[in-house]
Order: structure tokens, then sequence, then C-alpha cells
């Protein structure tokens, strides 16, 4: 839902929760640098190894999910979305979220 983070959802695993929620620390600290051009890139709720395709999706703020609410982005084109966005250098103090 709108406002709503994974980490606050019932179905979030447990074991990946202090890990998460690091990363939100991590974030907000980087946010507030006004001294530092960055930019924040968010993997889909599934990231894990698989194939390359060179497509992906990205959404400013949010999670990026399918037509049917799924949520996933191998690592391989999570990367190549990494390397896009450093190239080209357009999401300056943006957050993304990455997924298909």
């Amino acid at each position: 839902a709108p406002g709503t983070r994974l980490v606050e959802t019932e179905e979030f695993p447990d074991e990946w929760r202090s890990l998460a929620e690091a990363a939100i620390d991590a974030f907000e600290v980087v946010r507030e640098a006004d001294d530092v051009e960055w930019t924040y890139l968010a993997p889909a709720a599934l990231i894990e190894p698989g194939d390359r395709t060179g497509e992906y999706r990205t959404a400013e703020g949010e999670l990026v999910t399918d037509e049917d609410g799924e949520s996933y982005v191998s690592m391989e084109d999570f990367a190549v979305a990494l390397a896009d966005e450093l190239e080209e250098g357009n999401a300056i103090h943006t957050y993304l979220g990455v997924g298909y």
C-alpha cells in the first residue's frame, strides 16, 4: 500500500528485518546530506541470481511490481540498472525502485 514499507508488512521475513532496517537507516543518513550527490537504488522484493536481460523498470520512491503485484529482479539486471544510473546521472537525489 502507498506509504507502507515492505519491511513493515507481515509477509516480510523476520530473518531479513534487521538488515532491511539498517539499509533504511543508511538511506535516511544519505538523504539528509546536502553536500553529496546521491542516487539510491532499491531492488525488488525478491532479488536473486538469474538471467541478464538488460530489461528492467524503475519507479521513483516505490517498490516496482508487475501486473500481478509480484516484485522481482535478477541480480544481473539490478547491476545493469546500477551501471545505467551511474552513466546517465539522471536521478540525482532520487530513490529508485528497480524491478520488472
